[in-house]
């Protein structure tokens, strides 16, 4: 059955690497049939552990986390995690059901944490990473998926994650995907929609691609002298 990435693939979850061998399990005792090609796991899964896919026998949702979370890099559980809440696939709720799945097994304590570090609202891998750099830094995001409203308050966009100053507005953080907005109508939308976002009073937009999430610096450098000018505190500060 596929497992880790395969079954992340399998799932519809965004965060894996491209390119990526497929990661079949199969029962312990069939050591002898490893084979170039694939990346064989030797385990032992219960019935109610597994599912199936057109056709194809794959651990479910929440064993696939539990998986990624002991035995994958950090950018890329979280960003499973955070891609199976953004898509519905689970809750909050179903996270305990998750951390559960880890019990006596391998790395269960350092997977336990990095679940913790799943957030509901990340729409992409790259907003993942640009909350997870931030937050290293000292500046976890008040909210994701920030509503900016217009005097009237109609919505005018979200924006992918913000920091709620103590002044009034927000300073708000936009993560662009090269495939995405570097079309030329998605260019012409961002602008639009970053225009909009700071003729708000007390509004502040700052962008990041995934190359400034490559550094573990680069972000908090770009986000401390704004958040201390602004007197922000982690929390302090909250609006709907």
């Amino acid at each position: 059955m596929a497992v880790l990435h395969s079954a992340a693939l399998l799932h519809g979850l965004q965060g894996g690497p491209t390119g990526q061998v497929p990661q079949i399990a199969v029962p312990p005792g069939l050591e002898k049939r490893q084979r170039a090609g694939l990346d064989l796991r030797f385990w032992e899964l219960r019935d109610y552990e597994l599912t199936q896919i057109d056709g194809i026998p794959v651990t479910t949702v929440m064993r696939t986390l539990a998986d990624a979370c002991r035995l994958l890099p950090r950018f890329q559980a979280v960003a499973y995690v955070d891609s199976a809440l953004n898509s519905g696939l689970v809750g909050p709720a179903d996270l305990d059901v998750v951390r559960g799945l880890m019990s006596r097994r391998r790395n269960c304590v350092a997977g336990r944490r990095l679940l913790a570090q799943a957030r509901p609202g990340a729409q992409s891998p790259l907003e993942t990473r640009v909350r997870l750099r931030a937050t290293d830094g000292g500046f976890p995001p008040d909210a994701m998926q920030v509503p900016v409203l217009d005097p009237e308050g109609r919505v005018l966009g979200y924006g992918d994650m913000g920091f709620c100053l103590p002044e009034g507005g927000w300073l708000i953080v936009e993560a662009d995907g090269r495939s995405v907005h570097e079309l030329p109508e998605a260019v012409l939308h961002d602008r639009h929609r970053q225009n909009a976002f700071v003729a708000v009073p007390g509004n502040t937009v700052v962008r990041f691609t995934w190359a400034d999430t490559r550094s573990a610096a680069y972000i908090p450098s770009v986000l401390r002298p704004m958040l201390r000018t602004a007197d922000w505190r982690p929390g302090k500060y909250r609006r709907p």
